[in-house]
């Protein structure tokens, strides 16, 4: 999935052939901090894995790689919601360390936009959650007009600290 406005980055599914590459930039303790603890740490090739063949059962597509002048950059997903909830879907994403501070995700963010507007027309609303600390991935999700529409506290705990967690939203419509 490619977009004229976002010429460096390029949305794609997962290969097997991509184990190695999620590995070599997954398999960090910055990475695994700002994630949820489904994230494994260590993060194994059994692991990239899992997650690529989980990846390809989901249809429509909801799990992409990002790569960034062709090399894997990261991952990122809409998990659409159901019930209740079926106008809304969780956005979650994370890239290789050597990629940060390049635009990388912002630019992700907005052909996963882009992608759920028009794969999944039923959800109206986009949201993320973000631990309190993750000060960059707060500043990326409203440089793509996500708003703050709430802070959970003390909602999670991470690396055995209990932490806030910050909801912001993106309307679709």
């Amino acid at each position: 999935m490619n977009n004229p406005l976002v010429p460096k980055i390029k949305l794609s599914s997962l290969e097997i052939k991509d184990a190695d590459s999620i590995v070599k930039q997954a398999n960090n303790k910055n990475i695994w901090i700002n994630l949820t603890d489904i994230f494994p740490s260590p993060y194994k090739k059994s692991d990239a894995i899992e997650f690529i063949k989980i990846s390809k059962n989901i249809e429509p597509q909801t799990i992409f790689k990002i790569s960034y002048k062709n090399k894997f950059a990261g991952i990122i997903s809409i998990t659409p919601k159901s019930g209740m909830y079926k106008n809304t879907g969780e956005i979650g994403y994370w890239i290789g360390e050597e990629f940060w501070g390049k635009g990388i995700v912002s630019d992700a963010i907005k052909l996963i936009l882009d992608y759920t507007k028009k794969t999944f027309p039923e959800i109206k609303k986009v949201y993320a959650l973000v631990f309190d600390f993750n000060k960059a991935s707060m500043r990326v999700l409203e440089k793509n007009g996500f708003v703050e529409e709430a802070v959970l506290k003390n909602a999670a705990i991470k690396n055995e600290k209990t932490v806030n967690i910050h909801y912001f939203s993106y309307f679709l419509e």
